[in-house]
C-alpha cells in the first residue's frame, strides 16, 4: 500500500538524492507534495535544483530497479526564502557549492531546467498540462505552508505523512497558520538534530536546525503530532542504489 507523503526540502545534493530514491518507489511511496525551502542554497537555487531534477528524469529516467516512468508531474511549492524570526540566513554552499550542486549547473547545463527562473519568479503565463509533463514538475499557486495545509484539508486525517529534510520553517508555519488542520497529518519525519555527536554546523548543532531553530522548535513543541527525528549521522555509511 502507498504512503501519502509531503516532502519538505531545501535540494543540495544529499536531497537531490532523497528526492531520487524516493521517487524511484512509487509502489511504496505516494509524493503528493514537493515542498522547497531556504537551506542548503537560497530558496531560488533550491528551486533551480528541484527544478533541474525532475527535468533530468524526463531525460535520463529514474534510477534504481522498480522504477517507472512518471505519468504526472510532480507538484512543487515555494515557501521559505528566510528563517521565521532571525534576520541572518546561514547556508550550506561551503559544503555543497554555489549552487547547491557542486557546480553542476555549469558542468552540465543541458540538464538544468530551461525555464526554471520565469517559473520561479511566476513571469510568464501559466503553464498547460502537456508542458508541465514534459518538464516534470507543476508549480503551484499557493505557499508551501498553505499548499501542505491544503493536503491535510482534503485528505483524511492521519493519511499524509510530512518528511522534512531541510529547515523546518514552511513546516512550523503552517502549524502556526492552522493547527487545528495541521494536527491531521500522520506523522512528521525531521532529518536534524544531533545526539551524543559533533554537529556539522557548529560544534553542538546540525544545520537544519539551526538554520532556523526557532522553527524546530515550533515543530518539537507541536506534542499532539508524531514526531520522529534521524540525526545526520545516521545516513553517514547507507548506500542509497545497489
Amino acid at each position: 500500500m502507498q504512503k501519502k507523503i509531503i516532502i519538505d526540502t531545501d535540494p543540495g545534493v544529499d536531497d537531490v538524492l532523497a528526492l531520487l530514491f524516493t521517487l524511484s518507489h512509487p509502489a511504496e511511496l505516494d509524493v503528493q507534495l514537493v515542498s522547497l525551502s531556504f537551506g542548503n542554497v537560497s530558496l531560488k537555487d533550491c528551486f533551480r535544483n528541484a527544478a533541474t531534477v525532475f527535468n533530468a528524469l524526463n531525460t535520463l529516467g529514474l534510477p534504481g530497479p522498480h522504477a517507472v516512468p512518471r505519468t504526472s508531474p510532480v507538484n512543487l511549492a515555494i515557501g521559505h526564502d528566510k528563517p521565521l524570526l532571525a534576520a541572518d540566513v546561514v547556508d550550506a554552499s561551503q559544503f555543497h557549492g554555489a549552487d547547491g550542486l557542486g557546480g553542476t549547473h555549469e558542468t552540465h547545463p543541458q540538464y538544468t531546467a530551461q525555464r526554471w527562473l520565469l517559473d520561479f519568479e511566476r513571469s510568464s503565463p501559466p503553464t498547460t498540462a502537456v508542458d508541465d509533463l514534459k518538464k516534470g514538475y507543476t508549480v503551484l499557486p499557493r505557499e508551501a505552508s498553505e499548499e501542505i495545509l491544503h493536503l491535510l484539508r482534503t485528505n483524511e486525517p492521519d493519511t499524509i505523512t510530512i518528511v522534512a529534510i531541510g529547515p523546518l520553517s514552511n513546516i512550523a508555519k503552517a502549524a502556526l497558520l492552522d493547527p487545528e488542520t495541521f494536527s491531521c497529518v500522520k506523522e512528521i519525519v525531521v532529518m536534524g538534530g544531533v545526539v551524543e555527536q559533533d554537529g556539522n554546523a557548529t560544534p553542538f548543532s546540525e544545520f537544519n536546525a539551526f538554520a532556523d531553530p526557532e522553527a524546530a522548535a515550533v515543530v518539537f513543541a507541536t506534542t499532539n503530532v508524531p514526531n520522529v527525528a534521524t540525526p545526520s549521522f545516521l545516513g553517514v555509511d547507507w548506500a542509497l542504489f545497489k
